[in-house]
């Protein structure tokens, strides 16, 4: 979040809508909810 929140605080709203909804769309992967294994990275 540190790297990105420069971003979010200067995006504009439209921008903002796609932020938010990235977020939630990967809410999981922040908190472990819904995962059987721990995802590998790519």
């Amino acid at each position: 979040m540190l790297i990105a929140e420069p971003v979010i605080l200067t995006a504009d709203a439209v921008e903002g809508d796609e932020i938010r909804r990235w977020l939630l769309d990967h809410v999981a992967d922040f908190t472990g909810e819904n995962h059987d294994e721990p995802k590998g990275l790519p």
